[in-house]
């Protein structure tokens, strides 16, 4: 019989130690793994370089699980060191998880700032692994109530995002009420480690900053390569629903995006993400679904999972998260030319109305258009195109002829 390589001993005792039990079990993974040492660096191809993370973080769980909080930071951080290597760039789950433990233990230490910056890390190489698909030159509308904030973002071509806290729906996202709940969970158990490491997540995925970008036509599969619709009622921006709810009952404004995927595709060394993703809607979300907790909840259900009631919102949701903390408001700058047009609203007063042509006045390239009823259905709007840049001119010459015709009506008369 072939005898295992070193690589294979690691691996297979990696797996037999995945859950650590008991205190004797810990010093085994110690004592086993540290006897190893010299062999670990040999776990850097593309046969092991999945268990080469496995051996930092199965070391740590054993000097965690001894309450060496001390030595589960000096490992983590030590293997953490190793991943920055070009080869782990993408390893973004197993970085993820390093981070969650790392934040433990310093929760554990009493260090909080540490323990937060950590938690960063871990929503930040979290939200990465995510951002695998990046949509390109597809029309997205947004919907604005007139305002300093979206005037601006008309002005400078930028699109600002707020904390899913200020969302109109209480549980939106699911992520605060999950967060809720386990917090109570663990001051019933009176576990004041637990509950100190929920708040200083939670403080983490509070950086978290959304925006609603709806599109009424699911996302081809092709990149760059649109669906014809001909139709104007088919358009997102005819949706007399969201008009009403997110547009001040039709008095501000929607804007028509089309975004490259350039705006999307940060890199992982940036330390910023900006991702754009379909929402899921769904009938229920069991947070207790056996009388306890779900210890774990997943970034893709609880940011963008909402219940069916908004499916009428099509939404696909703009996030942006910073490693570093995100501003309150953060207004990422867009591709040039990533504007395409602005619909007024049916009710916008004539003072907004001036003020987003204010705001257009040097964007030649943006169509605007007024929403209108439109006369052969009254339940559709229709969009009339504003000729910003004629209007004047139009009106030139017959003010001129009417002029000639005064003057001359005067020299007969005299």
């Amino acid at each position: 019989m072939k005898p295992f390589t070193k690589n294979e001993q690691i691996q297979a005792f990696i797996s037999l130690h995945q859950k650590i039990r008991e205190a004797d079990e810990a010093r085994e993974v110690i004592n086993t793994l540290e006897e190893f040492r010299p062999d670990w660096h040999n776990l850097r191809n593309v046969l092991f370089e999945r268990v080469y993370p496995e051996v930092f973080w199965t070391y740590a769980e054993a000097y965690i699980y001894l309450r060496d909080y001390q030595g589960a930071v000096g490992i983590l951080e030590e293997g953490l060191k190793e991943l920055e290597h070009q080869d782990f760039r993408y390893y973004f789950g197993e970085k993820s998880y390093m981070y969650e433990l790392l934040s433990k233990c310093y929760v554990h230490l009493s260090d909080n700032d540490k323990a937060y910056s950590a938690a960063l890390k871990k929503v930040y190489h979290e939200l990465y692994a995510l951002n695998n698909k990046h949509s390109d030159k597809f029309e997205f509308y947004g919907f604005r109530d007139v305002s300093v904030h979206s005037l601006n973002d008309l002005k400078n071509e930028t699109i600002s995002l707020c904390s899913p806290s200020l969302f109109n729906d209480p549980v939106d996202t699911a992520y605060f009420a999950w967060m809720h709940y386990r917090k109570e969970e663990a001051k019933e158990a009176k576990n004041n480690a637990e509950l100190n490491y929920l708040e200083v997540l939670e403080a983490a995925y509070n950086n978290v900053r959304a925006r609603c970008l709806v599109r009424n036509i699911s996302l081809p599969y092709k990149e760059g390569v649109d669906y014809p619709v001909q139709l104007d009622f088919q358009r997102e921006y005819a949706n007399t629903v969201m008009w009403a709810h997110y547009a001040n009952n039709h008095k501000g404004f929607c804007v028509k995006y089309v975004i490259p995927s350039s705006f999307t595709m940060t890199e992982p060394e940036d330390g910023r993400i900006v991702m754009l993703k379909p929402i899921t809607y769904t009938d229920r979300f069991p947070i207790m679904p056996f009388g306890t907790v779900n210890k774990d909840i997943k970034f893709k259900d609880a940011f963008l999972t909402k219940q069916r009631l908004w499916e009428y919102e099509h939404e696909h949701r703009l996030l942006y998260f910073d490693v570093n903390g995100s501003p309150e408001f953060p207004t990422p700058q867009l591709p040039a030319g990533s504007i395409k047009a602005v619909y007024i609203g049916v009710k916008c007063p004539p003072e907004n109305r001036a003020k987003i042509l204010e705001a257009l006045k040097d964007k030649t390239d943006v169509e605007v258009y007024e929403m209108q009823i439109n006369s052969q259905d009254i339940y559709k709007l229709k969009a009339q195109k504003i000729e910003r840049f004629t209007e004047g001119k139009k009106d030139k010459k017959p003010k001129c002829l009417l002029k000639k015709i005064i003057e001359g009506a005067k020299e007969i008369f005299n």
